[in-house]
């Protein structure tokens, strides 16, 4: 009986060695299986959080002051900001330079002057010819300086100017030649000065048409019209030196008035 007892706690010492055993190799696959979980968990908990952050940063952008701050700060504190900055200003100082250039060059060629001076010619010609001649009466002094201002010329260069319109543009009567007579007194012009005008505007018609010739044989129709524009141009300035109102006869400013002593 004694022999039967031991040999039952021995038996019961085994199994529970035996389940003991069986527990302990159970453990680690337990282990695996749930540790794919809880890293899956702990995985989707990161990215949630990840994309909430991201939405949020999102639906709250920056405002415009704050991105000018920041971009103050890197053009100033980061080396690379200062050389963008310094490029960026050499670019910029090149760009105005060069502007600079082309539009004084464009203000200053001569297609450009000779424009500006057309321009102030037909200026001048249409104001004047608001007065001339249906109000002659409302031509003053006062009115000829404004024009002037606004021109730049000179009272020789006024007359001549619209002595040369007249010549070639209005028709030469009675009222055209009043017309310059009453020019030449809101000018405040001298009989030199209108001798001077009447001397240049023969040189510059002869620099344009040749001499003055009467027999046209042998021409080209081309050649007999430019003679007759030539003729009927010094046949009006001609009338207009030898008027004494303009100029007065015996005078020193007379004798120089001579249109034989254009060409010399």
């Amino acid at each position: 009986t004694a022999a039967a007892d031991t040999f039952a706690a021995a038996a019961t010492d085994l199994q529970e060695a035996a389940e003991a055993a069986e527990a302990a190799a159970a453990a680690p696959a337990a282990a695996s299986l749930v540790a794919p979980e809880a890293v899956a968990t702990a995985a989707t908990s990161q990215q949630l959080k990840e994309a909430t952050e991201y939405t949020e940063e999102v639906l709250e952008p920056k405002s415009i002051q704050q991105r000018y701050e920041d971009a103050k700060v890197f053009l100033t504190s980061s080396a690379m900001g200062k050389g963008i900055s310094i490029a960026a200003g050499l670019f910029l100082g090149a760009t105005f330079v060069i502007a600079s250039y082309r539009t004084y060059q464009k203000y200053s060629s001569p297609r450009a002057q000779r424009k500006r001076v057309i321009d102030k010619n037909k200026l001048l010609v249409e104001e004047l010819s608001k007065y001339l001649p249906d109000r002659r009466s409302e031509l003053a002094s006062g009115v000829v300086g404004k024009l002037r201002r606004a021109t730049g010329f000179t009272p020789v260069e006024v007359f001549r100017k619209y002595l040369w319109f007249m010549l070639r543009e209005r028709k030469f009567d009675v009222a055209a030649v009043e017309d310059m007579v009453l020019l030449k007194q809101a000018l405040g012009l001298t009989d030199d000065q209108v001798a001077e005008a009447f001397k240049e505007r023969a040189q510059r018609i002869y620099d344009k048409y040749g001499t003055l010739m009467l027999n046209t044989e042998g021409m080209t129709p081309e050649g007999i019209e430019r003679k007759a524009t030539c003729q009927a141009l010094f046949s009006k300035l001609l009338f207009l030196t030898e008027h004494e109102p303009l100029v007065a006869h015996g005078s020193e400013a007379f004798a120089t008035t001579d249109l034989r002593m254009v060409s010399v």
